[in-house]
């Protein structure tokens, strides 16, 4: 099992990254003084195809245990099925002395996330990610929150977990769409790290889809301390941990006028073609450069299914993102693979012209 300590201002943590993990899961809640209280918090698909596996984890635990399942779709991710579940904690009898277990995707664990971060002023909880993109991103960090008045993620609070427990087990009953949302945050991150990481990513994508394990936990635990390096030097994202949005804020606008039809990973690749497109259109990234880049999202760029959308109501989305600043939206950018500009603005015309060509390639 690898392990990979990640150092932020107000926790430290490990991520667990292997197979087989419920042993070490089973060790780490009875070790740790959380109380003798578990209540897990499983998506419904993730539990249903691994039924066996987390209902015996949860028999293992010491003390009083519940499973609560979790429908995970983005139209779920709001203040209703956090009030669901938090009055599900409290006519439980669960206090202050829980330790909650968030198994499932990104949405389950930004809403178990932040259900822990509020629930009588906050109790610990540890992420089990289900799918290659809540590994690699959405697990680490602490960003915990909900979508609200059709704008993503907008409520929310920065929340450590106690652990991470990443177990590759999950990921073998994952359909190929939720390997090309994995996919997304890796390429990301190969865009922000550059140098051998940019080059493994690019070679490694046909044995990505096909589960190597050797690659696999390469791309994760590679992923993973691309990003932890980020949080431990700006866990609130007040300065370096903004170049983690890269392609993001095409991405959540994409998502909410494509009515999340079109899952965040997804999304984000088609924010990255669109992201490469701007650095190049304003002079950052050049030709050559660009077609380098692009070049690593060939192999997904006819499995991406786009229901017509409108670059004018995409940009008319973007002005809902939480990054905002003082009316004008700001663009991470590149100008090559390792080479990132943070806070970047762009004229419209420049911006609906990127949005167009990524709708295009994909």
């Amino acid at each position: 099992m690898k392990r990979i300590k990640v150092n932020a201002l107000t926790k430290t943590y490990n991520v667990n990254i292997g197979s087989e993990l419920n042993e070490e899961i089973a060790k780490f809640v009875t070790k740790h003084p959380f109380g003798e209280n578990v209540f897990v918090i499983a998506d419904s698909k993730a539990f249903g195809l691994h039924k066996e596996k987390i209902s015996t984890l949860v028999k293992s635990f010491p003390g009083k245990s519940l499973i609560y399942k979790f429908v995970a779709k983005e139209k779920n991710k709001n203040y209703i099925e956090v009030q669901k579940l938090q009055a599900r904690l409290l006519k439980a009898g669960f206090g202050r002395d829980t330790l909650l277990l968030a198994i499932g995707g990104g949405i389950t664990g930004d809403v178990a996330g932040f259900a822990s971060a509020t629930y009588m002023r906050g109790i610990p909880f540890v992420q089990i990610p289900t799918t290659v993109l809540a590994a690699v991103d959405s697990s680490v960090g602490g960003k915990t929150g909900i979508n609200f008045e059709n704008g993503k993620n907008i409520i929310g609070a920065f929340y450590q977990p106690e652990a991470v427990f990443i177990d590759k087990v999950f990921f073998k009953t994952l359909p190929e769409t939720e390997l090309i949302s994995g996919l997304g945050e890796i390429v990301k991150y190969s865009y922000l790290a550059g140098g051998k990481f940019f080059e493994f990513v690019k070679n490694s994508i046909e044995k990505y889809f096909a589960l190597d394990e050797k690659v696999l936990t390469k791309l994760i635990s590679d992923s993973v301390k691309i990003k932890s390096a980020v949080v431990e030097s700006d866990e609130k994202e007040t300065g370096l941990r903004k170049i983690l949005n890269l392609g993001h804020t095409f991405a959540h606008a994409l998502e909410i006028e494509q009515q999340h039809k079109i899952n965040h990973g997804a999304a984000v690749l088609v924010g990255l073609a669109a992201a490469l497109k701007l650095s190049a259109d304003l002079g950052l990234l050049s030709a050559e450069k660009f077609e380098e880049l692009i070049l690593t999202l060939t192999y997904v760029k006819n499995k991406i299914k786009l229901s017509s959308p409108v670059a004018g109501n995409v940009y008319r989305l973007m002005f809902k993102d939480k990054k905002k600043q003082k009316g004008e939206i700001k663009f991470v950018l590149l100008g090559d693979a390792g080479i990132v500009y943070p806070e970047m603005a762009a004229p419209k015309n420049i911006v609906i012209k990127s949005l167009k060509f990524a709708f295009e390639y994909f």
